[in-house]
């Protein structure tokens, strides 16, 4: 696809059919983002955390930009826990680098995401940074065999 939308510094494909019309990308430090204190009813991220130094400043930073009330809901992958911790360690260490071998021709993408899933803190982990930053009304749900999490929270009216 032609790149046509110019989009922080970059250009991008225009976005898919059903994106909102007058809805702007921009790339912004998930460390200090270029908006001021209470600007976004929500704010939502899918396997950040993870990949940056500090996971409480980033989450500090998300929770600065909302509005009083405002909703988090993150998406992370989490080690798995339980009776299933064995089996599905076992599959995330050699079935997924295995499948990025075969499929991409890419082991070492895949090995990274079997570090960053099984070596990432744990649900209880990421809500006490989230309660400690202020957050409540912390939920979460386990999903693909307690490998990934969905947390949600509120921020204090």
């Amino acid at each position: 696809m032609e790149p046509r939308t110019p989009c922080g510094g970059r250009a991008y494909p225009p976005p898919p059919c059903g994106t909102a019309v007058g809805r702007t990308w921009q790339y912004a430090d998930a460390n200090e983002l270029p908006f001021g204190d209470g600007s976004f009813d929500a704010v939502t991220h899918g396997y950040l955390l993870r990949d940056v130094r500090s996971a409480e400043r980033v989450l500090a930073e998300q929770y600065r930009v909302l509005k009083p009330g405002g909703r988090l809901v993150l998406l992370e992958t989490c080690p798995p826990r339980g009776l299933l911790r064995h089996p599905v360690g076992l599959g995330v260490r050699i079935l997924i680098p295995l499948l990025g071998q075969v499929v991409t021709g890419d082991r070492e993408s895949y090995s990274y995401l079997q570090r960053s899933t099984l070596g990432f803190m744990t649900r209880q982990e990421v809500a006490t940074i989230l309660r400690r930053l202020g957050f409540e009304a912390v939920r979460w749900k386990k999903r693909f065999l307690g490998t990934h999490m969905i947390i949600a929270v509120r921020k204090p009216r």
